[in-house]
């Protein structure tokens, strides 16, 4: 999963390791969500996008397909 915000961890020579720190999110907990076995919340992605400096959109890093996209949004806006 997430194979575009692997690609980018690559070309910045980074390491889940280091995402981790600069996004303030625990590295088991990265690594599970990565994995798919758990789902990012809003605020984790809002902080991994903002690690790679805003050049990357949502779309891009998280979207998989349109269906994990939708089932995800419909989620966030629900908690509004």
């Amino acid at each position: 999963m997430f194979e575009n915000l692997k690609a980018e961890l690559t070309r910045k020579n980074m390491k889940y390791k280091d995402l981790a720190e600069k996004a303030d999110i625990n590295i088991v907990t990265l690594r599970q969500k990565i994995n798919g076995k758990s789902e990012f919340n809003l605020s984790e992605i809002l902080k991994i996008i903002q690690v790679f400096h805003n050049n990357f959109s949502f779309e891009y890093l998280f979207g998989e397909n349109i269906t994990t996209k939708k089932r995800f949004l419909s989620r966030e806006f629900a908690k509004q």
